[in-house]
């Protein structure tokens, strides 16, 4: 199972995860701590391997446990505060672009988030009382603890959110953690086990097919997972053009750059529409089986981006409209 405990400074987050630590060992869980701080390189590259290369090949029910102090939430909170100048849209080094397939990573990877907040006084209070070597005042750690609740909005990954306030006299329960970790990490665990490539929501409504990675001498085969935004690139425009209501329902494949069989794949997913993202893809599709009334077809999205730039939008929105087919293949 992977565990990940985030929040704002002074939210408890090191005591819930030293408590958790404990808990799970009495199950003779093999627990590996991570504590995420900050960048060491400030690039998005640099982060998207703290975030998700270093751990791609987690699957969980087969690898070690992991508890996480933090994970991503930081460049949607600390970057726009501590160092403006990477934080172009709201998420700091990520960007729209990465901080969606972080989530989507995580979603595939039967992650439980938990987000720890309290009432801004009870922060305050605490920030006095033991002090904090990032937040010096009551006023940053104020505009810390909002960034946190905007960004809890656009995690789809946080499934539980504990108000620590009153802590010593209400307790969060540890058994609801466990059990939630292992309901998160059932169905991605079968998943993963016919298709370690897979990256997006375990139960989507669209499942985006590409054709394969573009290794090129430059990236180096540094991973096996579609579409990473980095550099401008095809994942980029994609992960960008996706409407607010869909990108955390989609799934992302390439389908003709991975272990198991396509439609195997599909079924497991609970059968979601089908979307290949251009000719090599649908190709992968047909050699798959699948009719084509059973799947719908856009334009690779580095052929949208490069001739067709301005109509970003409009480009997501051809993915949107796939979704409504759902189902009306008999």
């Amino acid at each position: 199972m992977l565990i990940i405990v985030d929040g704002p400074t002074c939210a408890g987050k090191s005591t819930l995860s030293e408590q958790l630590a404990g808990y799970l060992r009495e199950f003779s869980r093999d627990i590996t701590f991570v504590h995420k701080s900050q960048p060491q390189v400030l690039n998005r590259r640099w982060v998207l391997k703290d975030y998700v290369l270093e751990h791609e090949t987690y699957q969980p029910g087969i690898s070690f446990d992991m508890l996480a102090d933090r994970w991503h939430f930081g460049e949607a909170t600390y970057a726009r505060l501590y160092r403006p100048d990477t934080d172009k849209d709201g998420f700091g080094l990520l960007g729209v672009a990465g901080w969606r397939w972080v989530e989507l990573f995580l979603l595939s990877r039967g992650a439980l988030g938990i987000r720890l907040d309290a009432d801004n006084q009870t922060l305050v209070d605490r920030l006095h009382t033991r002090g904090d070597d990032h937040v010096a005042d009551a006023e940053t750690l104020i505009r810390v603890a909002d960034a946190y609740r905007s960004a809890g909005a656009y995690s789809p990954s946080t499934q539980l959110v504990f108000d620590t306030t009153r802590a010593e006299l209400e307790p969060i329960n540890l058994d609801d953690i466990y059990f939630a970790a292992l309901a998160a990490e059932a169905l991605p665990a079968e998943i993963l086990g016919h298709t370690p490539e897979y990256v997006g929501n375990p139960r989507p409504d669209v499942l985006l097919v590409g054709d394969k990675r573009n290794v090129t001498k430059k990236y180096g085969n540094e991973t096996m997972l579609p579409f990473m935004p980095v550099d401008q690139s095809s994942g980029v425009w994609l992960l960008e053009s996706l409407p607010e209501d869909l990108w955390p329902r989609i799934g992302m494949v390439n389908g003709n750059d991975m272990t198991g069989d396509l439609r195997q794949l599909w079924e497991l997913l609970g059968r979601p529409r089908p979307v290949a993202l251009g000719n090599q893809a649908e190709k992968a599709l047909l050699r798959a089986e699948f009719d084509p009334m059973e799947f719908s077809l856009v334009k690779h999205p580095a052929h949208a981006r490069r001739f067709d730039h301005s109509n970003k939008v409009e480009y997501g929105q051809s993915i949107a409209e796939a979704e409504l087919l759902k189902g009306t293949y008999a």
